[in-house]
């Protein structure tokens, strides 16, 4: 056991290292300072925040929206680490998307690594993944699961590729691609360019898009912003608020490809028929993965956080016990209210 362990505060949004004032990927309160290690699901508050991330991420926050325009975060490089207080941190590269990190705190009396979604070096696409041996490692656990067989990002991108060609072969216009406008979006503009298919994709894809090529990420030149006018000899990539927002003819409704890199979005929009095909284009951690992660990290102890900790906790028992590490379950802490609505919580 280490001496005077912190304790890891899980919540619905984030989590947070009791007694001190940092939180990962949370809100920020009053004087509390959050480090980003992806880009958010949800809108982050523009005032009074105290975020802090990569710059890559930065960058893209601002572009997300206009109120994510005003926020201005402290930014710091990979790899160079800095002081809060007498506390060393640094961030370090996670690969799955452009900006993702994983986050390093030494307080001299324990060291934590905070590791979102690390990925190993051949699935990463934006840069490779970067360690740091930890006295605690905190994991998420967003995959509903970790026995699915999880297909290459090699093998999902050619059947993607297989599909919108048969059907173009059919119907003589290719099919609208629905997907996150970040991370799935970019991986399949590069394939798709290096196999000589013309992309076209929406306003925030085309801003992240050129982004990933200012940080030297190639993603070819066979790609342009979507105009109504010109992009029926073209694959469309758009977000799903896209699809819902233009106005497209009855036809190109019906002939929708939906792709994610979650495998939880990649089962609810399949068991409700959303769309015409699916494919899942991996963005998470495998088991595969966590273990790696957790014999090259090599903690006294593992700290899970979030949704699906049960079955992670399952999963990752042999490899913690064969290591002899403490294994710790952070469950979502939920605030008191004055009726009782646990049968609404899922």
């Amino acid at each position: 056991m280490i001496s005077q362990m912190p304790k890891i505060l899980s919540y619905r949004e984030g989590c947070s290292i009791d007694d001190t004032l940092f939180w990962f990927d949370g809100p920020s309160y009053s004087h509390d300072i959050s480090f980003l290690s992806t880009f958010p699901t949800k809108k982050l508050p523009v005032w009074g925040v105290k975020f802090i991330m990569s710059e890559e991420l930065s960058r893209l926050v601002t572009l997300s929206s206009k109120k994510m325009a005003r926020i201005t975060p402290m930014v710091c490089q990979y790899l160079h680490p800095f002081s809060i207080g007498s506390y060393q941190i640094e961030f370090l590269p996670a690969g799955n998307i452009l900006g993702a990190s994983s986050i390093y705190i030494d307080s001299g009396q324990w060291s934590l690594l905070y590791a979102s979604a690390p990925m190993p070096a051949s699935d990463t696409f934006t840069a490779e993944t970067v360690l740091r041996k930890s006295d605690i490692l905190v994991l998420t656990t967003p995959s509903p699961d970790l026995t699915f067989n999880y297909p290459s990002k090699q093998q999902t991108l050619g059947s993607i590729r297989e599909y919108i060609e048969d059907f173009h072969h059919q119907h003589e216009f290719y099919p609208i691609i629905v997907t996150e406008s970040l991370g799935c979006a970019q991986e399949m503009i590069s394939d798709f360019d290096a196999h000589n298919i013309r992309v076209s994709v929406t306003r925030q894809m085309y801003n992240f898009s050129k982004l990933y090529q200012e940080y030297g990420i190639p993603l070819g030149n066979s790609w342009t912003r979507y105009y109504r006018k010109y992009f029926r000899d073209k694959v469309l990539i758009m977000s799903r608020e896209n699809l819902a927002r233009l106005k497209l003819t009855q036809s190109f409704r019906r002939s929708t490809v939906y792709v994610t890199g979650r495998l939880a979005s990649y089962f609810y929009y399949q068991d409700h028929g959303k769309f015409d095909k699916y494919f899942f284009l991996n963005q998470e951690s495998t088991l595969a993965d966590l273990r790696a992660t957790i014999r090259e990290v090599e903690p006294k102890q593992v700290v899970l956080v979030g949704s699906q900790i049960k079955q992670y906790r399952e999963h990752l028992q042999p490899v913690v016990e064969d290591m002899e590490i403490e294994m710790v379950a952070s469950y979502p802490n939920r605030q008191p209210t004055l009726y009782d609505l646990s049968h609404h919580q899922p």
